[in-house]
């Protein structure tokens, strides 16, 4: 689901202006903050927030990261897990 969405996005940015500069390569390298929760629908979903470095957040497993800017290094999608479907995918700017 994640990789398909991420593959999509990809393929957005190629017609963009900041080409390489917004790709998500090897998002399975990325570190992964999780909010899981039941919606008003009685469904699961999942908000994950990727970070490509933790090295300046050493307490990264105990708070929400939020960073302006940064690129394709942060992006942050939802996942039903209910339905299978992934969406509001969004990569960070650029500053």
């Amino acid at each position: 689901m994640i990789g398909k969405k991420i593959a999509e996005i990809n393929n957005e940015f190629k017609k963009s202006q900041h080409v390489k500069l917004n790709y998500i390569n090897n998002p399975q390298n990325y570190y992964q903050q999780l909010i899981a929760v039941i919606n008003s629908k009685g469904e699961k979903v999942v908000w994950v927030n990727c970070l490509c470095t933790v090295e300046n957040d050493p307490d990264w497993k105990t708070r929400i990261i939020e960073v302006l800017d940064g690129g394709a290094c942060y992006f942050q999608i939802k996942v039903n897990l209910t339905n299978k479907i992934a969406y509001d995918l969004t990569v960070n700017g650029l500053g």
